[in-house]
């Protein structure tokens, strides 16, 4: 039926939602990773000079 192939394609939608909101999650904790990797590495750096 056709309320049948709605209610699956929704629940498929939905499904992919979440792994993105998810696989954004992710996305941003790395992000903030990687910043804070920089700014340790500008921070050790600034002890050299040349």
């Amino acid at each position: 039926m056709a309320s049948n192939n709605i209610a699956h394609e929704i629940e498929r939608i939905a499904q992919m939602a979440e792994e993105a909101s998810e696989a954004a999650k992710k996305t941003a904790q790395s992000a903030g990773q990687l910043d804070e990797l920089a700014s340790k590495q500008l921070e050790a750096l600034s002890n050299y000079t040349v």
